[in-house]
């Protein structure tokens, strides 16, 4: 991708802003590994931050790196400063290692070692995106327990919905959530401050009924990923598909396209009407949908078996801690300002270090 096309793209996305009122904007950095490219990431930061001097309009940039490129340098740099950081790390070696292999054979665990450190240093906040498959299932609980343990308090943690998961995948994956509701339950009545995403949306959608189908996948509407070569899609999934191409950086967003998407991944699926569930499920997602069947209208067996799976104990791990009144739990999912009172504290305990 050139800057030219970045240029091209951002100018776009300002008019849709502009449009709907939007005072900010995202610029989510994606690959491949983008920091492969950390010279265009730099000099995209500096064009958007000129162009929010003065327009009303501000800038937040994201980038999701595997961490093998990621040093002092960049993330010390002043035109990186307020970039997200998100790392991907599959967790302990033998989960790791297991997928994310380079030359030689030889897997990146180890040479991730220092770079965590580095990055919680000038991050604190980082993120960490666990992925786990039925190869790695069975390290599910140790894999979290590790990067927690390594300082991480962001833990996004998915499956690979296009793996080959069996029964006896899925029954390993309901002992592992059973071992990881033991530790969130454990961590949140020490104080704890923590994200543990499969918990988090899963007790969320108990409290706040239908937030599961408010926030769901909106195909294009919020959100539009780009080709190296300025093609719009509605999201990283269907890069490279023309199928799924809503425009182009040099001629503005195909309106028709993307409603046509909309509607289309909008419409509830047959296979899910009757489903008790189905209010708070990811079945929405369109973007998942087609990682693993191929088709934003399918819904994939493994999607279901997971969340059968995960709420039942998400639920009863909300149920104990709110007939305690845990402080934290309350504070947590029923106070809205919660995530701002805790970064002040945060920050307030750091200036009195």
């Amino acid at each position: 991708m050139t800057l030219d096309t970045i240029k091209q793209a951002v100018g776009v996305a300002r008019g849709q802003a502009e449009s709907r009122g939007q005072r900010s904007l995202g610029v989510i950095f994606f690959g491949g590994e983008p920091l492969l490219r950390k010279d265009l990431i730099i000099e995209a930061m500096r064009y958007c931050r000129g162009l929010g001097n003065g327009s009303g309009i501000s800038y937040h940039f994201k980038v999701t790196t595997n961490g093998l490129l990621l040093g002092e340098a960049f993330l010390s740099d002043p035109d990186t400063d307020g970039l997200f950081v998100a790392l991907s790390h599959d967790g302990v070696r033998e989960a790791h290692d297991r997928h994310r292999v380079g030359p030689g054979e030889s897997g990146s665990f180890d040479r991730l070692d220092a770079t965590i450190d580095l990055l919680l240093r000038h991050r604190p906040y980082a993120p960490v995106m666990l992925v786990t498959t039925p190869e790695t299932v069975e390290h599910y609980a140790d894999s979290v327990e590790f990067l927690y343990g390594r300082g991480f308090r962001y833990l996004i943690c998915s499956l690979n919905y296009a793996g080959a998961w069996d029964e006896r995948a899925i029954r390993e994956l309901r002992r592992q959530y059973r071992r990881l509701a033991q530790w969130y339950e454990r961590e949140t009545r020490r104080e704890a401050k923590f994200y543990f995403s499969p918990f988090e949306v899963k007790i969320g959608s108990h409290i706040r009924p239908g937030s599961c189908k408010s926030d769901r996948c909106e195909l294009g509407q919020r959100q539009i990923s780009v080709g190296p070569d300025g093609t719009f899609y509605p999201c990283v999934q269907f890069v490279g598909d023309p199928d799924y191409a809503i425009g182009h950086a040099s001629t503005g967003i195909d309106e028709e396209a993307r409603a046509r998407l909309y509607i289309q991944n909008a419409a509830e699926k047959e296979t899910c009407a009757a489903c008790a569930i189905r209010e708070r499920c990811n079945h929405y997602c369109g973007c998942l949908n087609r990682q693993a069947t191929g088709s934003i209208d399918t819904v994939s067996p493994v999607l279901c078996a997971h969340e059968r799976t995960v709420l039942p104990i998400a639920d009863r791990l909300g149920e104990r801690l709110f007939k305690r009144r845990d402080a934290m739990f309350i504070q947590k999912h029923y106070n809205d300002l919660f995530p701002l009172i805790s970064l002040m504290e945060d920050r307030s305990a750091g200036r009195s270090q």
